[in-house]
């Protein structure tokens, strides 16, 4: 004897993931083009990848209207229904079918409002509404002409949702800037840590310390004149520690010297804005 018994939490996850497919598939049609149809598909308790025809990346802004109007179907609350029909009935109807797929006479319609009408033989949520979020978590290629979308739904999207705001928090907190300013302050970070990175690497190039260079620089009244030699540094070097320099100081006029093994010297010299005005 076998007892069988269904899991009805992870079943409930399958409903939702599956019938955001169809949700999805409609709303890849309406805003990527009639060929976007389904290549393959893969539900699970709330998550869901679907395959489709598309020969180039589906940008953002289009994705967002994908996740935009998927959720509006999912506020709609509308009634999914199936009915088992004649395949020529499914047909006059426009139901989606899958190319290069066999259907028997007689299949098994699913419809969601009167947005979508697939043959399907899957389970599926009573309406709409018990999808209660879909969220897409990426885009990507799968082989040539055919791209995938990733998403979750329900408890997971749930998760998901608070996972990213938690870690958006965290990160505007440590910057100590509100979480509305927190992009604009890492993209500030991010240039900055750039900038650094070029001096020391004028720095590193030229053999020299930019500090030593400054603290050993001479001030004729507000003008910083450092006169020095950078041994073994190539003229490129000279150019990008003269900018680094200029940086540092309001205004400046620098002359670096490097002499090479062969005996050439290369002499590179600079002014700041101001003494250029003048």
């Amino acid at each position: 004897d076998v007892t069988a018994t269904v899991d009805d939490a992870r079943r409930a996850g399958i409903k939702r993931a599956h019938s955001a497919t169809h949700i999805l598939h409609y709303a890849l049609q309406k805003f990527v083009g009639n060929h976007a149809k389904q290549q393959g598909s893969k539900v699970a308790d709330d998550e869901l990848r679907f395959d489709f025809a598309n020969p180039e990346p589906v940008a953002k802004e289009i994705l967002a209207q994908i996740e935009t109007e998927v959720n509006r179907r999912v506020v709609a609350a509308e009634p999914v229904d199936w009915n088992y029909l004649p395949i020529a009935e499914a047909r006059k109807t426009g139901a989606m079918m899958l190319f290069g797929e066999k259907y028997p006479e007689i299949v098994r319609m699913v419809s969601m409002g009167e947005f979508s009408k697939e043959l399907c033989g899957g389970t599926h949520v009573g309406n709409t509404g018990q999808i209660g979020l879909i969220r897409v978590t990426g885009e990507e290629s799968v082989a040539g002409g055919t791209r995938r979308i990733l998403a979750v739904t329900g408890e997971v999207a749930l998760d998901r949702a608070r996972q990213a705001e938690a870690g958006l928090h965290e990160i505007a907190g440590l910057l100590r800037v509100s979480v509305s300013d927190a992009p604009a302050r890492v993209a500030a970070l991010a240039k900055e840590v750039r900038e650094l990175k070029k001096q020391l690497a004028a720095g590193a190039k030229a053999g020299v310390s930019i500090d030593k260079l400054l603290a050993d620089g001479t001030m004729i009244g507000k003008t910083a004149v450092i006169v020095a030699e950078a041994p073994g540094a190539e003229a490129q070097g000279l150019r990008e520690l003269i900018d680094t320099l200029r940086k540092k100081t309001e205004s400046s006029a620098i002359c670096l010297i490097s002499a090479g093994e062969d005996g050439k010297v290369t002499i590179v010299c600079g002014i700041s804005r101001d003494l250029q005005e003048k």
